[in-house]
């Protein structure tokens, strides 16, 4: 990532997004409020409140109400829209296509994620809808 000339808003090159579908990167302001649920061998893991809040809010973060995420951003950018974003940038914690935490695809189990009940593939490349119920498990 780079800034343009003027300073304002982030040029992404398109390696930096290669596997984020471009298109659903909004166009605009968002305030969206998905919801995320981690399970790990049956056991819901808690994501902290007031993430990514301070001086300077993050474009995604939590309140009081988890497991609702906060995606409230005037210049959403392809890189700041991800939940591989929140997990990365905000809670500092893994999350790809194979692992969730210290927990990956293997002899311990499988990592998978539905989004309004549905399989998703996407995983840390997805980006979240307002309203979406978002469960990532491993087991």
């Amino acid at each position: 990532m780079f800034f343009n000339s003027s300073g304002e808003k982030p040029v992404i090159e398109q390696a930096d997004v290669a596997d984020v579908n471009l298109d659903e990167v909004p166009k605009g302001p968002i305030h969206w409020h998905p919801e995320l649920t981690v399970i790990i061998k049956g056991e819901v893991q808690n994501i902290p409140r007031n993430l990514g809040l301070g001086s300077v809010h993050k474009p995604v973060h939590t309140h009081d109400d988890v497991p609702v995420l906060h995606y409230e951003n005037s210049r959403p950018t392809a890189e700041t829209v991800t939940l591989g974003y929140f997990f990365s940038d905000v809670w500092r914690k893994t999350f790809n296509s194979q692992c969730i935490f210290s927990y990956c695809s293997g002899a311990e189990g499988n990592l998978s994620m539905t989004v309004n009940g549905k399989p998703n593939f996407q995983f840390d490349n997805y980006i979240p809808k307002d309203g979406d119920k978002i469960v990532i498990m491993f087991g």
